[in-house]
């Protein structure tokens, strides 16, 4: 998402960056959504970048719920087997 945003144009910002420990509310907002979207690609991507499987969203929602919300099973079970809770 952050490569995407900067393709076009955007300005590079500090709270797009992901640094240690990861979880920080914008890059929990792409993990959620992309699992949202079924974009099992840029879920896998923002897992290998080390983004935190169980972080949430500013509404509280992880990615494993998104997942399983939108009916992304394949989503779902990735996560799941990553180490998402589901609870």
């Amino acid at each position: 998402m952050v490569a995407i945003l900067s393709a076009r144009g955007a300005p590079a910002q500090d709270n797009w960056t992901v640094k240690p420990p990861y979880q920080g509310i914008k890059t929990n907002e792409f993990m959620v959504l992309a699992a949202g979207r079924g974009d099992l690609d840029e879920v896998n991507r923002l897992l290998k970048t080390g983004v935190t499987v169980n972080g949430k969203d500013h509404s509280g929602l992880t990615a494993w719920q998104a997942a399983k919300i939108y009916g992304h099973k394949d989503v779902a079970d990735f996560l799941r087997g990553n180490g998402a809770g589901t609870g």
